[in-house]
């Protein structure tokens, strides 16, 4: 059946693998491949480019998402006029699907995988391998423009989201243009720039508990005092250990022989973990040094 192209309005998302191309150059030997190609596989399943799960699938559906592999990137797409979003809004379809680009973005750094991307809004359509969209022109443009490990806004796309009427539906505190966005500067911007603040955005999705022992123990408890300072120090332990892993993977790439230019990459990423780890009030050992 023939499909005629159709403008839309679609928040689409242009993720890149740092560093991808210099990890293709010094493959010399079967593991390298094979490492490279599972490490492509762990971003997909981040993503959840694929999902196997039933449930994933629908959710899918219901926001009319798609996720297409180019290489070292990856396109997300979310259609304005999906299910979901002429139930719950657009605001909403759009802050929950951000949370969860931002939670991919974390569990990828967690795992020594970074990136670096853009977010437009524009329109998007994809049929028989031929691609036409503005959005991914901008969003591409805006991870260039982007210089750190970050996933950009597209400013606007900002202005939109945050100009957005359900957000005054929230509390201050709440309302998802205070909660999903990190201000900074790139050095091929001259105004600042937004982009997913995903540390804080993982923090909401590790608060749960940190192991089984801990839940039983939550169950068998009956001082209620008892029973919260259990929940609380299991769901701490549970961020540390996220911290860490965050700490770990930006410490060993500072570690290598890189170039001033990526270093200060990774020099960005420490200083906003860092900012991350004094405003929680983590230890000082969850730190970069």
């Amino acid at each position: 059946m023939k499909v005629w192209p159709k403008l839309n309005t679609s928040l689409v998302g242009f993720v890149d693998l740092l560093g991808f191309k210099n990890e293709l150059l010094d493959i010399s030997s079967d593991k390298g491949l094979a490492e490279l190609y599972n490490k492509v596989k762990q971003v997909h399943a981040f993503f959840d480019m694929d999902p196997r799960d039933d449930i994933i699938r629908g959710a899918h559906k219901a926001v009319s998402k798609r996720v297409i592999s180019l290489s070292d990137a990856v396109i997300l797409t979310i259609d304005f006029h999906s299910p979901y979003s002429k139930i719950s809004g657009i605001l909403d379809t759009l802050a929950s699907e951000l949370s969860l680009m931002g939670m991919a973005q974390a569990n990828c750094v967690a795992n020594g995988i970074f990136l670096r991307g853009g977010l437009s809004i524009g329109y998007f359509f994809f049929e028989n391998d031929i691609m036409l969209s503005n959005a991914v022109a901008e969003s591409y443009q805006m991870e260039a423009t982007a210089t750190w490990p970050v996933i950009a806004m597209e400013p606007n796309f900002y202005s939109y989201f945050i100009k957005h009427e359900g957000n005054e539906c929230y509390a201050e505190h709440c309302a998802p243009k205070n909660v999903l966005f990190y201000r900074f500067n790139s050095p091929k911007a001259d105004v600042p720039l937004y982009c997913l603040d995903y540390l804080r955005i993982a923090l909401s999705y590790l608060q749960e508990w940190h192991s089984e022992e801990d839940r039983l123990r939550y169950i068998a408890e009956r001082d209620d005092r008892k029973k919260q300072q259990i929940l609380d120090e299991s769901y701490t332990r549970n961020e540390l250990t996220f911290t860490q892993a965050h700490k770990k993977s930006i410490e060993k790439e500072l570690s290598k022989d890189h170039p001033e230019a990526i270093k200060a990459k990774y020099e960005w990423l420490r200083d906003y973990h860092n900012e991350f780890v004094h405003d929680l009030g983590y230890p000082e050992s969850s730190c970069i040094a």
